[in-house]
């Protein structure tokens, strides 16, 4: 039913380039182009799988979609008994009765569409508040793990063998500022703090 694709998409971090890491692997085996430190990965998909409390959040957003279903349901049945309505006494209405019904028909119709919408923003916005907690924890794990391991980078390696992104990495090799000057781009003053939260989440 509705929102059902937003519960059975991937709790991975979105998906970076694979050619990207290569391209870092690669110039690891030269030091004649790059004198790379150490590379270490992790799921941190497993790592939260096993998190007490981490598999809870699809409970709840279960139990939202099943409130936020019940309201809709509500809407629609509104909406249909107006409809049935009209075209009940469609040949009995004035000109400015059937103006009235009609848009009150598309006001409940756009009630619909707008609440349709509104729903999945709310779930994913419940779902990316309560997932913050627990990246967070890795980040900083992963913070405190490349500190004591001597790692240059730690990366995320999802469920499906591919690299997520990175977890851990030097704020020096950040070229967002260098693309968003040769693009043309305006940056928000507090894009670091935006690139930082990963893809996790842009909104509150």
């Amino acid at each position: 039913m509705i929102l059902a694709m937003l519960l059975l998409k991937k709790w991975a971090r979105s998906s970076r380039s694979n050619f990207a890491v290569l391209l870092l692997l690669t110039l690891c085996n030269y030091p004649s182009i790059g004198n790379c430190q150490r590379m270490g990965f992790v799921n941190a998909d497993m790592l939260l799988w096993f998190t007490p409390g981490y598999l809870a959040i699809n409970d709840s957003l279960l139990r939202l979609q099943e409130d936020l279903q019940q309201k809709l349901i509500l809407k629609q049945n509104y909406g249909k008994t107006l409809l049935e309505q009209y075209y009940l006494n469609e040949k009995n209405l004035n000109p400015e009765q059937r103006d009235r019904a009609e848009k009150q028909i598309s006001n409940i119709k756009q009630e619909i569409d707008n609440y349709l919408q509104n729903s999945e923003i709310q779930i994913e916005i419940t779902r990316l508040r309560m997932e913050r907690p627990y990246n967070q924890k890795i980040d900083s794990i992963a913070v405190v793990i490349a500190k004591e391991k001597n790692y240059r980078y730690i990366l995320n390696h999802s469920n499906q063998n591919t690299v997520s992104n990175i977890l851990y990495g030097p704020e020096s090799d950040n070229l967002m500022a260098v693309f968003a000057e040769k693009l043309g781009i305006t940056l928000p003053f507090d894009y670091l703090e935006l690139y930082r939260a990963g893809q996790k989440s842009l909104s509150e």
